[in-house]
């Protein structure tokens, strides 16, 4: 009961943690405030404790190595979101890819190790989710660079 518990727990901390991350990334195509650049920090933050959480309780060890390397990924990206705040942007977009990808792949584990179907499509659109979010920062990145 105690592993259920932690994956819930981990799957609502996550999942709150995505969503601040999503707000802050959307504004800023139309704002460049810091405040949304700290909610993408705080959300990947968020997404790392969720993450965590859910290693913790995971039974299956492919299912925990997906959830530790999203661990990893999403504290990756928080990292290199605050490093933006703070102006070192092609940096910050750097570990941001790297934090994205890791997420990428770990989520794809997490989906292979998963049985129930409907958390395998769940697993699987949060894996291409974090791609898609790489992609947009390596383009990002690419265009800081070319105005260099």
């Amino acid at each position: 009961m105690i592993n259920h518990n932690l994956i819930e727990t981990g799957s609502w901390v996550d999942a709150i943690g995505q969503i601040t991350s999503a707000v802050g990334a959307t504004q800023q195509i139309t704002n460049s405030e810091d405040f949304y650049q700290g909610l993408i920090v705080i959300g990947d933050g968020l997404q790392s404790v969720g993450n965590a959480l859910q290693g913790l309780g995971e039974t299956d060890p492919l299912g925990a190595k997906g959830d530790w390397i999203q661990v990893v990924g999403a504290g990756t990206a928080s990292v290199g979101a605050a490093l933006q705040l703070d102006r070192d942007n092609a940096e910050g977009m750097r570990l941001g890819i790297l934090g994205n990808s890791l997420q990428a792949l770990g989520a794809a584990l997490s989906s292979v190790a998963e049985e129930d179907h409907i958390l395998v499509i769940a697993s699987k659109l949060q894996s291409v989710g974090a791609v898609l979010n790489a992609i947009g920062t390596v383009k990002q990145l690419y265009g800081l660079k070319k105005k260099d």
